[in-house]
């Protein structure tokens, strides 16, 4: 039998069938089989809530372990995209300076080592360029499941009080984490854009210095 909902758990307390018991027993009017009937059915309400309450804590878990992967998965690829951009900037900064070179020599004669020199570092800039696949991420840490035993004042209310109350705080724990996940996968996005403006900089750098140098 599947256990009641999230908006179930806080309600079932005051279901109108619960209200009619407490006048019965305020009255005097609730016989004993009639009682142990409801009782039983309480009982076994009560057992389905803190059932299904500590099933949604358990995926709670996964879901926080989950999200803490892949936080150490952005974190890494963070610093992998940075190293990437670095490289880039190198790559372009030296481009442009062969392109500079290779147009002072083309103003010149006879410095044909010089060209040898110059095609090499033209294939090695090449080689540089091609995109650089970020290492995967090794399988992260696992984080302990949130879920504890326990029941407040020895009661099932206690349990599913306190149960809930952590689903609560899990899940808006979860809500920021998607939120800063959001906001570093946008970072993530802007590093390649610029990372691959300086590959295309250093890729037409490399066409001008090739020109300059099949003219020499």
């Amino acid at each position: 039998m599947a256990g009641p909902t999230l908006k179930e758990f806080k309600e079932y307390q005051k279901t109108e069938e619960r209200e009619e018991l407490e006048r019965k027993i305020e009255e005097g009017s609730v016989e004993d089989q009639e009682l142990a009937e409801i009782k039983k059915k309480t009982e076994q309400t009560q057992q389905e809530t803190v059932s299904s309450s500590r099933r949604a804590l358990d995926v709670l878990g996964e879901a926080q372990e989950t999200a803490g992967a892949t936080e150490q998965t952005l974190g890494k690829q963070g610093e992998q995209l940075g190293r990437i951009g670095e490289k880039g900037e190198e790559v372009a900064e030296k481009s442009k300076a062969a392109a500079e070179e290779a147009e002072t020599l083309k103003k010149k004669t006879g410095f044909f080592g010089f060209l040898t020199k110059s095609k090499n570092k033209k294939e090695d800039k090449k080689e540089n360029t091609k995109e650089k696949p970020v290492a995967k991420q090794e399988g992260a840490s696992p984080r302990p499941s949130p879920r504890e035993e326990r029941v407040h004042a020895g009661t099932k209310e206690g349990e599913i009080d306190e149960n809930l109350d952590a689903l609560e705080a899990g899940l808006d724990i979860l809500e920021e984490k998607g939120k800063g996940m959001g906001s570093t996968l946008k970072e993530h996005s802007e590093q390649i854009d610029k990372t691959r403006e300086k590959a295309e900089e250093a890729t037409e750098d490399i066409k001008k210095g090739t020109k300059h140098l099949e003219s020499v």
